[in-house]
């Protein structure tokens, strides 16, 4: 994954990515939120399968949910949290993977609980 911002100056400006990296696969599942009450700029939510015993690629399984905020002092974002999920989501065989949309007042109050 990437947070790709451009940055002019001079003749030529240039791409960069202020997140390190983060891997995805076809059943993640990520998104930019603003969640004002946390955080100033967008924070980058990402979550990514745990493979389980006997499970298989598609299969429900518990997820590793992450955030990410920027830190205007690094320019750069940086892991606010992570945490496993309580239950296990659908891998992407039977519909689309949604992790996010149902653990989202977990993210936010976790978010805000983080907030400096």
């Amino acid at each position: 994954m990437a947070v790709l911002r451009y940055e002019g100056g001079g003749k030529f400006g240039q791409v960069v990515n202020p997140i390190p990296w983060v891997g995805a696969t076809n059943v993640s599942d990520w998104a930019m939120w603003n969640v004002p009450s946390a955080s100033a700029y967008p924070v980058f939510i990402h979550a990514d399968f745990i493979w389980g015993d006997g499970e298989t690629h598609f299969a429900p399984h518990f997820y590793t949910v992450e955030a990410w905020k920027f830190d205007p002092g690094t320019d750069r974002y940086t892991k606010a949290f992570d945490y496993k999920t309580g239950r296990k989501y659908v891998g992407g065989d039977d519909g689309p993977v949604r992790v996010l949309e149902p653990e989202r007042e977990q993210i936010v109050s976790r978010l805000e609980s983080k907030h400096e």
